[in-house]
């Protein structure tokens, strides 16, 4: 009988902890755009978008952003290698982003596209 009411018991407590692990909604996981000289990544919780800057190369790191409703934007990261840099915007929740992620020379220099992202959904 001991045997019985031990076995309930672990397995009601395994019922309450597995009931307290759960993953992280989809919404939550940053999308990101990667390659070896830099890197843009779209954070749902909060709309950032940063920006990682792997290159000693004299360039900056951008990330050139659009919304499927109209809005678009760029965050830089001119703070050079090894660096990152984070801007907030404040998106709709029902739409979806795009990223390009990209190096440029200076602040009106020409824009080198490293890649560019499906659309994410923002909320």
């Amino acid at each position: 009988m001991k045997k019985i009411a031990r076995l309930a018991f672990l397995a009601s407590m395994t019922a309450a902890i597995a009931g307290t692990i759960t993953a992280a909604p989809a919404a939550a996981i940053p999308h990101c755009v990667i390659s070896s000289a830099a890197e843009g990544c779209f954070e749902p919780v909060g709309d950032d978008i940063t920006v990682y800057d792997y290159a000693a190369d004299g360039k900056r790191s951008v990330v050139r952003w659009v919304t499927d409703y109209g809005r678009s934007g760029e965050c830089q990261n001119y703070s050079g290698a090894n660096t990152s840099a984070t801007c907030y915007y404040d998106m709709a929740e029902t739409g979806k982003v795009q990223l390009t992620l990209g190096l440029q020379d200076g602040a009106d220099g020409a824009f080198q596209t490293l890649g560019t992202s499906p659309w994410f959904p923002i909320g």
